[in-house]
């Protein structure tokens, strides 16, 4: 029986020693291929196309273009003028603002007149207005009249 129990634990080490060596191929393989994903990634992030001056360069993951050329033995990037970059700015800005003016709204909004004050108002306006029309109406009666009864009721 020992040599059947030795038996058992001999092939007991070699199933543990098998599965040992298969879980450590899986970490090691996953391991290498996420790495190789990650530099697939790497290597189409970017885009580069011949131009009359040298290259574009295109990163696929901004999008932000980059002219090339080489200089001084070795090849020089710029960033490319972006007008999307102006526009973001601007959109920022602009959200900025109307942030703050959507705050000066709300604070404005308890200065409403009240219902009387708007009739205490019109009603100031009407006493003016029948007054300035009385005021025309005498001038015009005098302007009217010709210049010698004036001059006549002088003496």
């Amino acid at each position: 029986m020992s040599s059947r129990n030795s038996a058992v634990h001999t092939k007991e080490r070699r199933f543990r020693h098998l599965a040992l060596k298969a879980s450590l191929f899986t970490v090691i393989s996953g391991t290498l291929i996420g790495a190789t994903t990650i530099a697939n990634a790497d290597e189409t992030r970017f885009t580069v196309h011949q131009s009359d001056n040298g290259l574009v360069r295109l990163d696929t993951h901004t999008g932000q273009v980059s002219y090339c050329q080489e200089r001084a033995g070795g090849m020089i990037c710029e960033s490319a003028a972006d007008d999307r970059l102006a526009y973001e700015k601007e959109i920022a800005q602009l959200h900025k603002e109307n942030r703050r003016l959507r705050r000066q709204v709300d604070l404005g909004d308890d200065d409403l007149p009240t219902e009387e004050e708007i009739d205490e108002a019109f009603s100031m306006f009407e006493t003016f207005a029948n007054r300035f029309s009385r005021t025309v109406r005498i001038f015009r009666g005098e302007l009217d009249k010709p210049d010698d009864v004036e001059d006549s009721k002088e003496d």
